[in-house]
């Protein structure tokens, strides 16, 4: 049973890995084939093969928006619209993924989402649903689905999918 939970902590782990890094205040880069700035509105529309790196983690999605205190502030949420994918490659450890149609993080609350046909992927282990809400700061995570149940596949360590 701790071995399942365990696991289920890992799939957490991925799109929140992602939010935690920009939470660190670490280097995020960013490319995209255009960047719009929209001063009056307070944002930066990053769109067409977004690319965001930050040491293991890889965002990509067609549109990226940061929005950020008018005048230039800190940012206060950042969108990736169009289908949106994290992944995690971290050497000796499985690969992790996580998909859906949006994630947005909002550093103010430090709250990871995805939403959309969410499907996160640790080695053969999966687990979907509608959305994940993941708070950093608590490691708490929930993951629900209106159209039907969340299902989840844990394959333990050394088990075969």
């Amino acid at each position: 049973m701790y071995k399942y939970l365990f696991a289920l902590m890992f799939f957490c782990a991925a799109p929140s890995a992602l939010a935690a890094s920009l939470a660190s205040g670490g280097p995020v880069d960013i490319t995209a084939d255009q960047l719009d700035v929209h001063n009056a509105e307070g944002n930066a529309v990053f769109t067409g093969n977004v690319v965001v790196r930050q040491n293991t983690l890889t965002l990509t999605a067609p549109k990226l928006t940061v929005s950020y205190a008018k005048g230039g502030g800190d940012i206060t949420q950042m969108q990736a619209t169009g289908g949106a994918t994290i992944t995690r490659n971290t050497p000796g450890q499985a690969a992790e993924k996580a998909t859906g149609s949006t994630a947005t993080y909002n550093p103010s609350t430090q709250t990871l989402t995805m939403t959309d046909n969410v499907t996160l992927v640790r080695g053969p282990s999966t687990l979907s649903g509608d959305k994940l809400v993941y708070a950093i700061a608590t490691g708490n995570a929930q993951v629900t689905s209106k159209g039907g149940p969340v299902k989840a596949r844990f394959v333990p360590t050394g088990g075969k999918p």
